[in-house]
């Protein structure tokens, strides 16, 4: 028969731990590649912000790229408040192992905190009758395969014989509180016990399975709710998700979701020996219970048109947040050309929870992109280019116009004031009754000197216009040059530079802002 593992899960709760008012610790990361520093301010941007899940995430995520351990410090608080205080030990101690260029007062508060972590610390030693696969909340911890005596019993036959036990090799090492544990053996009815220990206390007892009447039959708990009570028979087994197979006798079996926020969902089936249930349960929000529960979600930074699914339900959040259930949820934003965006992010009842989110462009989208952006780019910059020459030679052009113009002001007023009856009296005053040929002479040079001013008012005209289309083109390029896609936005995300203009009745201005 295929040996089978149950997993048995119970309620997270989160340590009375003083951290909560502490922000992110940054880290020296002047040795990792840009992109990985980005996702570690990212990480530190929502351990502020207290979406402890799926900062957690992105702190594993920056360690397995870079084969280096930034963030141990913020990993192991973050541990701590979401009550793993056997993993923020093992965190602390990498730090304190390695500690580089850490700070001893950022040193001093790991060993504390570590101490603090390491007294909520129990331990489990669990006994069978016959070699078992062993889980606690979910995980699978070990096989019970060292064989122990415990002492002798007495048989039927009344001869005594030893009495043997089955133990792991080594104690199994849990957070304070309460647990769920699973046994499960080849040709055995599978066990789950509900267990509580203390901090740093050894707990020893002896889950005793007994024969199974015939082979197992198994169930496979389908669902993309999160943290929803598993019920198998009206006895809790476990909690979403739940990625091992409920190992069961051969009958029939009862099984329920519950969570709060949701309607109870229940479904029956009767199982044969070896047979294995797909049971996917679909869970509905309670309208009742959303009114006054419910939290709300925000994304911000998404892609224009994403698309945005919670536990695996499309939600609009085009017009501001979305109503959520208290507790973990799965979310995913999709987009065309960006790679899908998959978080868990806790909601609790009445608040809001802020999420900061920055999708990764598909390689071909990230190509065309580039394109798009060193086209605006070089058109921008042509643009801007050709604006500051117009520009250029348009206030050339005014500044040779305006003293042409002068030029032919100062002839025609030099030319206008010899037709002065005085006094002093002109030379051209009368002079058509005294001498005709000079006379002409005065007409003529007055018409060519009312030519020059005309013509020097034409000039004038025209380089105005020309400097100001000059400028407009300028102005034009400059607003596209701070207007074109940056071809390093998907590069380094957490740095954006954005121009603000204003204007009101006392003046207006541009300003230059962005976070780096």
């Amino acid at each position: 028969m295929r040996t089978q593992l149950v997993a048995l899960t119970c309620g997270c709760l989160l340590a009375a731990v003083p951290l909560a008012a502490l922000a992110s610790e940054p880290d020296v990361v002047d040795d990792l590649p840009p992109p990985l520093v980005a996702r570690l301010k990212l990480a530190n941007t929502l351990y502020d912000q207290d979406n402890l899940a799926a900062a957690l995430v992105e702190y594993r995520r920056v360690q397995v790229e870079s084969g280096k351990a930034p963030g141990l410090f913020n990993v192991a608080r973050i541990c701590a408040r979401l009550n793993r205080p056997v993993e923020a030990v093992a965190e602390f101690d990498k730090l304190l192992a390695a500690p580089g260029r850490t700070p001893a007062e950022r040193l001093e508060e790991a060993r504390r905190l570590r101490d603090e972590q390491r007294a909520r610390i129990g331990r489990l030693m669990i006994q069978t009758k016959v070699p078992a696969f062993i889980e606690v909340d979910n995980v699978a911890v070990g096989r019970t395969e060292v064989k122990v005596f415990v002492g002798a019993r007495e048989e039927p036959t009344g001869n005594a014989v030893p009495d043997m036990r089955y133990v792991m090799a080594q104690p199994i090492e849990v957070a304070n509180g309460p647990h769920l544990v699973a046994a499960v053996a080849p040709g055995h009815a599978p066990l789950r016990q509900q267990i509580e220990i203390g901090g740093g206390v050894t707990k020893e007892f002896e889950l005793a399975l007994v024969p199974a009447k015939g082979e197992l039959a198994h169930i496979r708990v389908k669902t993309p709710v999160l943290g929803a009570d598993i019920l198998l028979d009206g006895a809790m087994v476990g909690r979403t998700p739940i990625d091992v197979t409920l190992s069961v006798e051969a009958g029939s079996h009862e099984l329920a979701l519950k969570r709060k926020g949701y309607r109870t969902a229940s479904l029956h089936r009767d199982l044969g020996e070896g047979q294995t249930w797909d049971a996917e349960v679909v869970m509905e929000e309670d309208p009742a219970e959303m009114g006054w529960q419910a939290g709300e979600l925000v994304i911000e930074g998404e892609e224009p048109g994403s698309a945005l699914s919670v536990n695996g339900k499309l939600h609009d959040f085009r017009g501001g947040g979305v109503k959520l259930p208290p507790g973990p949820h799965e979310i995913e934003l999709a987009h065309s050309g960006f790679l899908p965006y998959r978080a868990q992010v806790d909601i609790d009842s009445g608040k809001v929870r802020r999420m900061h989110v920055e999708m990764e462009p598909t390689a071909e989208a990230l190509h065309e992109h580039l394109d798009r952006a060193s086209g605006q780019r070089w058109r921008a910059w042509g643009t801007f280019a050709a604006g500051a020459l117009l520009a250029g030679g348009g206030a050339t052009y005014l500044w040779w116009a305006l003293k042409n113009r002068n030029q032919a002001n100062n002839e025609f007023n030099s030319v206008q004031s010899e037709f002065n009856p005085g006094p002093p009296q002109g030379d051209c005053y009368n002079m058509a009754a005294t001498d005709p040929n000079k006379d002409k002479a005065c007409q003529a040079r007055k018409d060519d000197a009312e030519d020059k001013q005309t013509n020097a008012s034409y000039h004038l005209w025209g380089s105005i216009a020309a400097a100001g289309v000059g400028a407009a083109v300028l102005v034009t390029g400059l607003i596209m040059v701070l207007t074109v896609d940056d071809t390093s936005r998907y590069e380094n995300p957490h740095s954006s530079v954005a121009w603000l203009g204003w204007a009101n009745g006392k003046g207006g201005g541009v300003a230059l802002t962005g976070r780096f």
